[in-house]
């Protein structure tokens, strides 16, 4: 089981290919199958656009490590706001 993110600040209906509708809140989260992710169109063009990611797979977070690397220095860069 994954767990896919609405990313945008409006409400979304994901369409999975068996015809099964899933309604995520404006930044809500829900659960999908991996199937479900692989061979559904409409998840696959909202993955492409952005507006859903997957946070979680299978009870693992979903992170290479480039992505860990630039969510360091992002955090360097970030936690220097505010200092006096």
């Amino acid at each position: 089981m994954s767990v896919i993110q609405n990313k945008i600040n409006q409400p979304l209906m994901a369409i999975t290919k068996d015809g099964k509708n899933i309604y995520l809140s404006a930044k809500g989260s829900a659960q999908v199958s991996d199937e479900e992710i692989s061979t559904s169109p409409h998840l696959q063009n909202l993955l492409a656009k952005g507006d859903i990611v997957i946070i979680r797979t299978s009870g693992v977070p979903q992170q290479s490590e480039e992505s860990s690397e630039t969510e360091k220095k992002t955090m360097k860069k970030t936690s220097k706001i505010g200092r006096y």
